[in-house]
C-alpha cells in the first residue's frame, strides 16, 4: 500500500477521507460480526428465546469496542507513518489532527484557500486522487 494510499484510508479524524480499504478492514469487521452476534448464535444452537434488549445492548456495546479499537489502530498506523513523511506534510498532517481539521474541510475549493476552482474541475481533482490511491 503508498503511504498517501496509506493516509487516506484513515479515518477523516486523522487526516484520512475515512475511506475504508477493504482487505485491511475486513478480519477487524469479521471478528466484530462474531462477537456480536455470538448470543444469537448461541440461542439458535441450544434453542431458546432471544431477549432483543438485551441482544441489542449487547450489540451495540460490541460494535463500539470494535470501533474504538478500529481508531486506535488507525492511529497507531497514523503515528508510524508520520516519520516517513517529508517535513512539510509532517506538520501538515499533525496540525490537522490537533486541531481536528478533516481533510474534506481542507480540500473546500474556496479563494480563500487559495483553491478557486469550478465545481467540477475540484470534483474531477477529488476523483483522481482517490483513483490513484485505490
Amino acid at each position: 500500500m503508498t503511504l498517501k494510499k496509506s493516509l487516506m484510508c484513515k479515518p477523516t479524524r486523522l487526516n484520512g477521507m475515512g475511506i475504508d480499504d477493504p482487505v485491511q478492514i475486513s478480519k477487524l469487521f469479521y471478528q466484530t460480526s462474531k462477537v456480536a452476534t455470538s448470543q444469537l448464535t448461541q440461542v439458535i444452537k441450544e434453542g431458546g428465546s432471544v431477549d432483543i434488549s438485551t441482544h441489542e445492548a449487547f450489540y451495540k456495546e460490541t460494535a463500539n469496542t470494535y470501533r474504538d479499537e478500529k481508531f486506535k489502530q488507525a492511529a497507531n498506523d497514523v503515528d508510524n507513518l508520520l516519520p516517513t513523511l517529508s517535513i512539510e506534510r509532517k506538520i501538515a498532517v499533525e496540525r490537522k489532527i490537533k486541531h481536528k481539521c478533516s481533510m474534506w474541510l481542507t480540500v473546500a475549493p474556496t479563494y480563500e484557500n487559495g483553491f478557486y476552482t469550478t465545481p467540477d474541475v475540484f470534483r474531477d481533482a477529488v476523483a483522481f486522487e482517490i483513483r490513484n490511491c485505490v
